[in-house]
């Protein structure tokens, strides 16, 4: 019974930190290197303090009595020897080799692949005795040539309960949350800069180690293990707190459970959290060969957000992205549907050392292009291919910036706040450019100008807080709405307001000009006109209003409810 005790839980022991490094890669990109860089920073921090505990600290707790002000100083000083060590020994990881890796999963891998590897060895003892114990219950301890002594010995060592013997491998597995929430806080003061989180860290590990050690002595071992668990829900809060504090990382990409459409962008249920914060909710939409669309939305949208996940700056937290048919998980195909994509950033992004020329000659050589002397050209940039782009107004950088995105002749063209900053006169000649480059070519406008919006763009996609509340013509946009009748009589407002009444028709003044609803067509103003001036109305003008999309956008968005009625796709 006790052989087959140890062998259960030398298997636990064992099995339980390599399952969750297992899921932990699962779930997130995460090399095997950082489990064994957390091993790595254990064994190293094990070289350290292990001396100073054998030669100074373990002596002198053993000739302690269990009492006295003598244990508690000298566990204090075990516990803090093991915590400095150990978090020490992390930071150095986290801050000069694994530079990059600043972030929550990584931290969990760490963490347990620094406690995991004492309970992976503790379980491979465990394993060994469960083998000697099977051994010598078959033999017995007469056979196999121990002196009286030997055999004494060996017996009171067999004598533990067949349930978990090995209580110290059973501390081992416990504190792996420990650890993993020690290489958490570690992280955060990492990446964060916050040095008072390395001090608690290395306090809390310590005060943790002093207390198993005095519980040990004064209560026995049992004792230790059940203060292990009780630190566990302590170990839970700062995981989750630390990971919501910490930079994200993208999910692993499956195969997604619903098959594109083949259209040129498609979401499909995408979110999108940042910690505690979720950008995205839900999103699905599908944008079509040839179709140019303008995203919208007030700000904290979710539009750059939504940007960002289509060139696969950023992974969605749920849901699909596809770009031409293709997701981020397929790395080859999603860089072969990269390249037919042309970006325009908020900010133009060129490396300022660098002469428009030699800019373009290294966009060219990135994407395989053709030579872009044509596009120079067409862009107004031949004279300043010379200069360095540091040197060039607003204006000529978002042109280059455009070259560099036309560079390679994409078949999609997605263009994030391209007239920003820009005086009025730049800002026209970038949207003429925009609306002359765009032809043939599927467009996805990120903008505020609605006016910018409604010159280039022929559907509309409307984002609020992370959701889509339509995605439609503007065309058809418009016809939500009943058009206006804008009537200027010289002199006459009030006898024209009265003609305009016994007729039905409910005005308004506006300014030095009179409103009404009016939805007849040409054919209905013609008649009206007629009948107004056979009353000797002195009409002078008038004109059809048609809503612009700036009335339609502010009418969405304030609604408490989404979209005044059925969003279709253009």
């Amino acid at each position: 019974m006790l052989a087959w005790a140890l062998l259960v839980e030398a298997i636990i022991v064992i099995a339980a930190p390599l399952i969750f490094a297992v899921w932990l890669r699962k779930r997130w990109p995460l090399p095997w290197s950082l489990f064994g860089a957390g091993a790595v920073t254990f064994v190293a921090s094990q070289v350290v303090h292990m001396p100073f505990n054998a030669y100074l600290l373990v002596p002198a707790l053993k000739g302690l009595a269990p009492t006295g002000a003598s244990l508690l100083i000298a566990s204090i000083a075990l516990g803090l020897s093991a915590g400095t060590c150990e978090e020490l020994a992390r930071y150095a990881t986290f801050r000069f080799w694994r530079r990059r890796d600043h972030n929550g999963p990584a931290a969990l891998m760490l963490g347990a692949g620094h406690g995991g590897i004492e309970s992976i060895v503790v379980g491979l003892l465990a394993l060994q005795a469960g083998v000697n114990a099977a051994f010598l219950a078959r033999v017995g301890l007469d056979n196999v040539g121990l002196s009286a002594a030997q055999q004494v010995l060996a017996a009171s060592q067999l004598s533990a309960p067949a349930y978990f013997p090995l209580l110290g491998a059973v501390e081992r597995l416990v504190v792996v949350p420990l650890h993993v929430s020690l290489s958490c806080m570690v992280m955060v003061a990492t990446a964060k800069r916050r040095p008072a989180l390395l001090w608690l860290a290395i306090v809390w590990h310590g005060a943790v180690d002093a207390a198993c050690v005095w519980c040990a002595k004064m209560l026995g071992p049992t004792t230790t293990e059940l203060m292990l668990l009780a630190t566990l829900p302590v170990s839970i809060v700062i995981i989750r707190k630390c990971l919501a504090a910490l930079a994200p990382l993208p999910r692993v990409a499956h195969e997604p459970s619903v098959k594109p459409a083949g259209e040129v962008l498609e979401f499909v249920g995408v979110e999108k959290n940042f910690g505690e914060v979720q950008a995205l909710k839900g999103v699905t939409l599908a944008i079509g060969r040839g179709e140019r669309a303008c995203l919208l939305g007030p700000n904290g949208a979710g539009k750059t957000t939504a940007i960002r996940i289509l060139n696969g700056a950023l992974a969605p937290s749920a849901g699909w992205a596809f770009l031409f048919g293709t997701h981020k998980g397929d790395r080859d195909l999603f860089l072969a549907a990269k390249r037919r994509v042309g970006v325009v950033p908020q900010q133009p992004g060129m490396y300022e050392e660098l002469t428009c020329r030699q800019y373009l000659d290294f966009v060219r050589e990135l994407y395989d292009a053709p030579d872009y002397e044509p596009i120079a050209q067409r862009l107004g940039l031949a004279d300043a291919l010379d200069r360095s782009s540091s040197t060039l107004s607003g204006g000529m950088q978002r042109r280059l910036s455009l070259a560099a995105a036309l560079l390679s002749h994409p078949d999609l063209l997605i263009l994030d706040e391209p007239s920003a900053g820009l005086d009025p006169i730049a800002a026209r000649e970038m949207i003429d450019l925009i609306r002359e480059e765009s032809a043939g070519r599927t467009l996805l406008l990120c903008t505020h100008d609605l006016d910018e919006a409604e010159q280039v763009c022929d559907s509309v996609v409307i984002l609020r807080g992370g959701r889509v509340l339509l995605h439609e013509s503007i065309a058809k946009l418009r016809q939500r709405r009943t058009p206006m009748l804008a009537i200027r009589a010289l002199g006459e407002s009030a006898r024209l307001e009265a003609a305009l009444l016994a007729r039905g028709f409910a005005p308004r003044t506006a300014g030095n000009e009179v409103q009404v609803p009016f939805s007849r067509g040409e054919e209905g103003v013609a008649g009206l006109l007629r009948e107004l001036l056979d009353e000797r109305v002195a009409v002078c003008e008038c004109r059809i209003v048609v809503p612009s999309l700036e009335e339609i956008f502010l009418d969405v968005v304030r609604a408490p409810e989404g979209p005044p009625a059925k969003s279709e796709r253009p």
